[in-house]
């Protein structure tokens, strides 16, 4: 078995021997190796001249069992294969202002290699403006951003502004929209340009949203009481609640405090029972009303009558 054999000839004979000697050889068969190459990298390209002719300089890398080189131009409308020989550097000049690929194969006496990947010059930059999508307002902070596509783009850039500061870019792909969760209270500004290999256009118009989160519902408030039963002083008091700016507390579904603490007082002539609730708001909204807190009225005044 061999391997690893070069491009050529091989003639191969074969012969018995025994204790007597070697008998005559075969008569002689012949293979030929021929090993098509491996597929070159990318070439290499420097350009010269002026704007309107330049020359395209070429290069590649030799590649093993390669016996001449084909290198190609491609662009949106053409393919033409501009140079076929042994060499590892080509030249060209396109008048064509339109983008250019190029690329190179190997080849022998055998066959050729396939096409190597392209590397590519010229074209412009997108020139459209994406049209950017934005809700005005989130109550939770879980919304999503969305751009209409821009003709020669192949990524776009989105970029993220909180409350006026600086921009910072948040997403840099293929995709036309991105889901954003988790945001506090603010106002978040977005801005996207589209992209391909040769540059970027200009920034879309920025759009604004304002989220304000609604706080969760408070738990029951805590009651404690002071002062002479028949007129007694309820503090009131309440967990902070995260996003909340004011609170509300009601005592028997009568409202007794709006304002930023989180405790109240109220003093409570009627006798009766009384049921203690807070909410927490902010400028989105209201939470729902807690669980109510109770405390009785005044102990019994009547006096049963004993039957024995």
């Amino acid at each position: 078995t061999f391997t690893d054999k070069a491009n050529g000839s091989y003639a191969y004979r074969v012969r018995a021997s025994n204790a007597g000697g070697p008998g005559p050889s075969s008569t002689s068969r012949t293979v030929v190796v021929g090993r098509i190459p491996a597929t070159p990298p990318a070439p290499h390209i420097s350009v010269s001249g002026p704007d309107w002719k330049p020359v395209f300089a070429l290069s590649w890398s030799a590649m093993p069992w390669a016996t001449r080189y084909e290198a190609m131009e491609t662009s949106a409308s053409d393919a033409n294969t501009f140079y076929n020989g042994p060499d590892t550097a080509a030249s060209v000049v396109i008048l064509d202002e339109e983008p250019v690929g190029f690329q190179v194969r190997a080849c022998s006496t055998y066959g050729c290699s396939a096409w190597s990947a392209s590397t590519g010059h010229g074209g412009s930059a997108p020139t459209g403006i994406a049209t950017l999508s934005v809700p005005a307002n989130s109550s939770n902070g879980s919304y999503t951003v969305s751009w209409t596509a821009v003709d020669t783009a192949t990524r776009y850039t989105l970029q993220e502004q909180v409350n006026g500061g600086s921009w910072s870019s948040v997403q840099n792909s293929t995709a036309s929209s991105m889901a954003i969760s988790g945001k506090a209270n603010g106002s978040y500004g977005y801005r996207v340009e589209a992209c391909n290999a040769n540059g970027c256009g200009q920034w879309s118009t920025t759009q604004t949203i304002v989220v304000g989160l609604i706080p969760s519902a408070p738990p029951a408030p805590h009651v404690s009481v002071s002062g002479p039963d028949w007129k007694p002083v309820f503090a009131v008091s309440w967990t902070a609640m995260p996003w909340a700016t004011r609170y509300e507390a009601s005592s028997n579904d009568e409202t007794f405090y709006n304002g930023p603490n989180t405790s109240a007082s109220l003093v409570v002539l009627d006798e009766g029972a009384v049921s203690f609730k807070v909410r927490a708001c902010s400028a989105a909204g209201c939470s729902a009303w807690s669980t109510s807190t109770n405390h009785g009225g005044a102990a019994p005044t009547g006096i049963a009558t004993l039957s024995v």
